[in-house]
């Protein structure tokens, strides 16, 4: 197994660092290179560091990484998960950055900006969880030089939230190719990847459900328990597979 494939731990150090990106949003920054991704954090945003070690290890696989905070510093709290109805978390999530690509746009291309200004020829742009939805909506839009008629490189999608159909609705409007990486009963993906199969970039796409029937979901995200070794080793393969196959749709388009 390739060592970018191997499981998470639950003691870990991050290797990046937080910086200021325009309009004074935070950014996880790690590496510099050609290929750059913009990731889309869950809920939790950035305030929960675990999922740092996904985008360090999608820094092992080549890419130059942004990890955004959509949420100016307000995601949900780690404290309120489970959500319970006195929460709110309805009202939030509908409320919130991650419910249209408007609201996360300006954040979004803030990050773009700067891993453009840092040497990144073409970015890509993954969601985690609530997430995904926002980045699907980046594939689907045009975009500016070096890329031209569209934004994004390739999309990713790890533990999509929303189900099957929110993810075919919008993988069928993407311009580029797209990896999804899920647990079981997540998504049903069938469907999406018989659409894009017939689209010019069909051979790039990849769907792949990890864990088997024992791995249900939301192992690659903040609230993932990564002491259990099913789901570290999930994880590992989630960030493994995702990030390979943006390695290999900057190489291919």
């Amino acid at each position: 197994m390739p060592e970018e494939y191997r499981p998470f731990t639950p003691a870990y150090t991050p290797r990046g660092k937080v910086v200021k990106a325009g309009g004074g949003t935070d950014v996880y920054r790690v590496r510099t290179g050609q290929c750059g991704v913009v990731v889309i954090p869950d809920i939790f945003g950035l305030g929960s560091t675990q999922l740092y070690q996904l985008y360090d290890r999608l820094a092992e696989c080549g890419l130059s990484v942004a990890a955004v905070d959509v949420f100016h510093g307000k995601p949900w709290s780690l404290d309120k998960f489970p959500p319970k109805p006195e929460y709110g978390y309805g009202k939030w999530l509908h409320d919130c950055e991650l419910s249209s690509y408007d609201k996360a746009k300006p954040a979004v291309m803030a990050c773009m900006e700067l891993l453009h200004g840092q040497g990144a020829m073409r970015v890509c742009c993954v969601g985690v969880g609530h997430g995904a939805a926002p980045a699907l909506a980046a594939g689907q839009v045009g975009g500016a030089p070096p890329q031209d008629d569209k934004l994004t490189t390739a999309v990713g999608c790890i533990n999509p939230a929303g189900g099957t159909n929110a993810l075919f609705e919008a993988a069928v409007k993407l311009k580029v190719p797209l990896g999804v990486v899920f647990g079981k009963g997540e998504v049903e993906p069938h469907h999406t990847q018989a659409a894009l199969s017939k689209r010019p970039f069909g051979k790039l796409c990849v769907f792949k459900q990890v864990g088997g029937d024992k791995m249900l979901g939301r192992f690659c995200t903040a609230s993932a328990n990564w002491a259990d070794p099913l789901v570290a080793a999930a994880a590992g393969q989630a960030a493994g597979t995702i990030g390979y196959f943006l390695i290999t749709a900057y190489q291919s388009t």
